[in-house]
């Protein structure tokens, strides 16, 4: 065989090579811009104003026997509903437990409970629920007052809840997807690509914080104590980039 003839065949075999690599990786190039995509994160935040309160107030006495502490708390009820109404706190807004009544024991030397029976603790709880929650504000921080009518008055802090957040927690959620979609453009626009149709959405957890809070739980959070709260919702999407 002749030397031209071998450079004719070795040149027809680099050429073939040079096009089946150029096909191989074209098909690599398509695969790769078909199968990418891009995962992002984000979110929308609102402050509002919870819509509904609760507070819960307890009122007790002791007495030797059941029958006189009973009346004691009957008369306590009677000071505790007319405080309450001399805030403005609507008679439908105000409810009254049973009484709860339970037995003291004598204690020996050692300070051991006996059998024998020395007494009675009485105590009732009075709640008030309103949409007025600027008012059961007021009422829990103010409500120890009875103290100076002789009631043994003990006071929790109120709670407050926004009642409806079903349609605000869509109205969120979508305002996180769309910061989604934002981010996800602005990304694949500064690397040169086109950003595609979104292939899943997954929302995270739906926090209630205090205004201004930095708290956060893998678990969400629900604030109560606080009458005006920020709402936070979190969104992941995956996007197809073209």
């Amino acid at each position: 065989m002749n030397k031209g003839y071998i450079a004719i065949i070795i040149s027809v075999i680099i050429s073939l090579a040079l096009i089946i690599s150029t096909f191989t990786l074209s098909s690599a190039i398509k695969s790769i811009n078909k199968d990418t995509t891009i995962g992002v994160t984000g979110s929308a935040q609102e402050d509002i104003k919870s819509d509904y309160a609760t507070w819960n107030g307890t009122f007790s006495t002791t007495a030797v026997v059941a029958k006189g502490g009973y009346a004691k708390l009957v008369s306590d009820k009677v000071l505790v509903s007319d405080y309450l109404k001399s805030l403005d706190v609507k008679d439908a807004e105000i409810s009254f437990s049973s009484i709860n009544s339970y037995p003291i024991y004598k204690r020996d030397y050692n300070n051991n409970p006996s059998n024998e029976i020395e007494g009675y603790t009485l105590s009732q709880t009075v709640t008030v629920k309103s949409i007025n929650v600027d008012l059961v504000d007021k009422v829990s921080r103010n409500a120890t007052d009875l103290i100076n009518q002789d009631v043994n008055f003990s006071s929790e802090p109120a709670a407050f809840y926004c009642k409806d957040l079903s349609k605000r927690k869509i109205e969120m959620i979508g305002k996180a997807t769309k910061d989604c979609k934002d981010r996800a453009e602005n990304i694949v626009k500064n690397s040169g690509g086109k950003l595609g149709s979104i292939i899943s959405a997954k929302t995270g957890v739906f926090q209630i914080t205090p205004q201004n809070s930095t708290e956060i739980s893998d678990y969400g959070v629900n604030d109560t104590t606080s009458i005006d709260k920020q709402i936070t919702a979190v969104v992941k999407c995956t996007f197809s980039v073209n």
